[in-house]
């Protein structure tokens, strides 16, 4: 929703919840979450696997300055502002994708964690951070070529 002309203290943002097709009615209460990149790019956000640690689904949205933001899609409330401790050069996030390691070959040391994938606008980078049992982030790329 783009802010309203001449109004000073109006500002972009996006909305989501969950809706059921089949009775046209919402499942989730409406998530009104501020557009940091003015309506120039579409908002870049992830529905969560069920993490452990949350205990539930989530909506992972950027909030700007390399935070995201987890939204409970039970409640419509932000539970968690996770600082990813990225440069801040970038106001929004273009990419944001969970997802939850597997091994079809067998066992591996990291199975079963769920990992959040994020790009930065203005970046070529793809900055990645496990989501751990403390609901904080843990940067999983400790050996990243430093952004030019």
């Amino acid at each position: 929703v783009p802010p309203h002309a001449g109004d000073p203290d109006s500002f972009s943002f996006f909305t989501a919840t969950v809706v059921n097709i089949a009775a046209m009615k919402p499942l989730t209460p409406r998530i009104d979450i501020y557009d940091h990149s003015q309506g120039k790019a579409a908002p870049a956000f992830a529905i969560s696997p069920t993490i452990p640690a949350l205990g539930s689904e989530y909506l992972f949205v950027g909030l700007g300055c390399g935070v995201v933001g987890a939204y409970s899609l039970a409640t419509g409330a932000l539970v968690r502002e996770l600082s990813l401790g990225m440069p801040t050069t970038s106001p929004h996030f273009v990419a944001i994708d969970l997802f939850t390691i597997t091994n079809h070959q067998g066992e591996c040391a990291n199975m079963g964690k769920v990992v959040l994938a994020a790009v930065p606008a203005d970046s070529a980078f793809v900055h990645m951070f496990e989501i751990n049992d403390e609901v904080s982030t843990l940067d999983v790329m400790d050996r990243r070529p430093a952004p030019p």
